[in-house]
């Protein structure tokens, strides 16, 4: 029964549950230390208040990933990365990040497809939000993103679809705060606010 998966956690294994779909996980800790994501969830599950730290510096080493499943939601945690792959990666239909804190080595968050990003505090990341997909066409609001070593929100050159970016607050980046060189697709950037982005706000 897919809603009943085994679910198992080890400090270097982490929480498996990509197996479950329709889980809710809530008021959990997980830390460890894996060379991968250190949660891996299913398609419609929501996981809720609940802290996941990856104390990994290996290069696959991630805080939660939806993989490509639909409908995952991820509301209210903290997650702490130290390896290079992101806090939270969304990848499916109708996922969404709603008021999280993500601090990693890696990118804050990795989206593609329609995924809503909301109320967000992003701080100290490589990119804050990354759309790394062509298809990626995400709602991105009211986030905080501070102190990105790159770009405050960077999309894809090869973008096609439009992008939602509305009413975030973007400060001392590295790079842009908005990154957004996709030539073929529209965007829709207002009510953004900036404040010492080494390269620029918008590029």
């Amino acid at each position: 029964i897919n809603n009943y998966p085994i679910i198992r956690y080890e400090p270097n294994l982490g929480l498996s549950a990509a197996s479950g779909s329709f889980l809710t996980i809530k008021n959990v800790a997980f830390s460890g230390q894996r060379q991968d994501f250190i949660a891996i969830i299913g398609p419609n599950t929501i996981v809720e208040n609940s802290i996941f730290i990856n104390g990994s510096g290996h290069s696959a080493a991630g805080g939660i990933s939806a993989g490509g499943d639909a409908g995952a939601c991820v509301i209210n945690c903290d997650i702490m990365n130290s390896g290079t792959s992101p806090g939270i990666s969304l990848r499916g239909l109708g996922c969404a990040a709603i008021g999280n804190t993500v601090i990693s080595s890696g990118n804050g968050m990795a989206i593609r497809s329609t995924v809503n990003v909301t109320h967000n505090t992003i701080l100290h990341c490589n990119n804050g939000i990354a759309v790394d997909h062509a298809g990626g066409q995400p709602y991105v609001q009211f986030n905080t993103i501070h102190n990105s070593r790159a770009n405050g929100i960077n999309v894809l050159s090869s973008v096609t679809a439009a992008q939602f970016i509305l009413g975030n607050e973007i400060t001392n980046s590295a790079g842009w705060g908005i990154a957004n060189t996709n030539a073929s697709g529209a965007a829709l950037l207002a009510y953004n606010r900036f404040l010492n982005n080494s390269s620029g706000n918008i590029q």
